[in-house]
């Protein structure tokens, strides 16, 4: 008897609703304690309050606006509130953060051992700097979201050539295009021939299947582009150009090598670890668990995946410093994170002293961040305060303060949060479960990277941005 579909997914509804939950907690409660950080959230915010005063629909569709359709969601959200705040501006970015790890998660765990797509999510998730890129208003996590929700759409229209699928696709990716132009398939297109032609399929297929993917995209952003208001001495090419020219001219190329190391902080400092530990360690002669090679054998769905990893970092590295090329790097790292869990994992299977030693190494940088933690609540009252001492400036008079009052249950709530992970971490770095080390160790990131995120960085991003004018 063939199975309902509700049952093929049964299984993975609890470490769905897991993964959601830690997404949900890591971004939706914080959004509003800190001030706006960033020029764009500055000129977004202003934009909204305009929008709010005057009516001006076509302030949400012109060529200043770095993600239009993040504009809409913000604007909608503000007009039922009657106001703007940080917490609204913020939340597309925190909503599509959420929905992408959901996405990820089914994706992979339908086609791969769960404990991969489980673990592959939970890097992501505990990965700083698309952490913090979810915590703040910006113009690419949005658009990441469409593209990888439509190479997810593409590849099960493979798999069952169901016509809703390809019709879900055009809609991701039609969205995509009206958000960022026309230049936004090329990774995609790309990254889907190639997969065509390396399952060498049908020369028919091969010349057919591409431009049905592509083409309708294309057609919808740009009619959603002319159906919008937006000013009449604008073409679609010009609105969109911001997404394509250059925004930061002193991100040089070696920054764009080393940056998908630097994304993946802290997981990369494991790869370290293990680079130089390797040679010397001994594989664990205990029953394994996860017995295959790291990253072969490719099946299809890896090879999808690879290719879908490899394709947006080329686009990355070639374009030039610019939100598109932001959208492809958020693409690659996604794609990216599946391979890095198999290794991580098998790691933690074959060689347990690698991960402990990680582990060793993050429990004491945690200890510290704690130490002075609790220092600074209770000495200085914020980190900004330390950085006045060090710099001999002080800037107390002309600095909003960055957090709203009533902070001091938050602070405690966070140091004791980790806190309560380092001990954890700790006791399970005595017990032979290699596994729940690396769980553990996950947990402990995780609340460390809350406190650094939600009570440091905000605090030192003013108080350096001040220092810098």
């Amino acid at each position: 008897m063939k199975k309902a579909p509700y049952l093929k997914t049964l299984y993975l509804q609890k470490p769905l609703v897991l993964i959601l939950l830690i997404a949900a907690v890591a971004t939706l409660p914080w959004l509003g304690i800190s001030n706006l950080l960033t020029e764009t959230e500055e000129l977004e915010f202003s934009v909204i309050q305009s929008f709010l005063k005057t009516g001006d629909i076509y302030l949400l569709n012109t060529f200043e606006a770095h993600s239009t359709l993040s504009r809409v969601i913000v604007a909608g959200f503000a007009y039922f509130s009657g106001e703007v705040t940080p917490y609204i501006l913020r939340l597309p970015s925190a909503l599509s953060f959420i929905a992408l790890m959901g996405f990820c998660f089914m994706f992979f765990a339908h086609r791969r051992p769960v404990l991969e797509a489980f673990t592959s999510v939970l890097i992501l998730i505990t990965s700083f700097g698309i952490y913090f890129s979810s915590t703040i208003f910006n113009a690419y996590i949005f658009p990441s979201f469409l593209i990888v929700g439509g190479i997810f759409e593409m590849y099960r229209w493979l798999e069952t050539r169901k016509t809703w699928k390809l019709v879900t696709t055009w809609l991701f990716w039609g969205a995509a295009v009206f958000e960022l132009g026309w230049l936004v398939l090329v990774a995609p297109f790309i990254s889907f021939l190639v997969y065509l032609l390396v399952r060498k399929k049908p020369v028919k297929e091969i010349l057919i299947n591409p431009l049905l993917m592509a083409v309708p995209p294309l057609l919808i952003g740009t009619l959603l582009f002319w159906v919008l208001p937006h000013s009449e001495t604008e073409t679609f090419t010009q609105c969109r150009s911001l997404a394509n020219a250059e925004c930061w001219d002193s991100f040089s190329f070696t920054g764009k090598v080393v940056a998908p190391l630097t994304g993946f902080l802290p997981w990369t400092l494991l790869l370290l670890t293990a680079l130089l530990s390797v040679p010397f360690i001994r594989k664990s002669k205990e029953t394994h668990a996860y017995n295959y090679p790291p990253v072969l054998p490719l099946d299809k769905v890896s090879q999808y995946n690879l290719l879908a990893a490899i394709v947006p970092l080329i686009g990355f590295l070639i374009l030039p410093p610019s939100v598109l090329s932001e959208v492809f790097f958020v693409v690659c790292l996604l794609f990216t994170a599946i391979f890095l869990s198999r290794l991580i994992v098998h790691l933690s299977d074959m060689y347990p002293l690698v991960v402990r030693i990680f582990s060793i190494g993050i429990t004491i940088a945690s200890s510290i961040v704690l130490i002075l933690s609790i220092l600074v609540l209770f000495k200085w009252n914020s980190f900004a305060s330390i950085l006045d001492l060090f710099l001999n400036e002080n800037l107390t008079n002309h600095i909003t303060p960055n957090h709203s009052g009533g902070n001091l249950f938050i602070d405690l709530f966070l140091l004791a949060g980790l806190f309560v992970a380092i001990v954890v971490n700790t006791s399970f770095l005595f017990r032979r479960k290699n596994l729940k080390v690396l769980m553990a160790t996950v947990g402990m990131i995780y609340a460390l990277q809350l406190l650094v995120a939600i009570d440091i960085l905000p605090d030192l991003i003013q108080k350096l941005h001040l220092l810098c004018l």
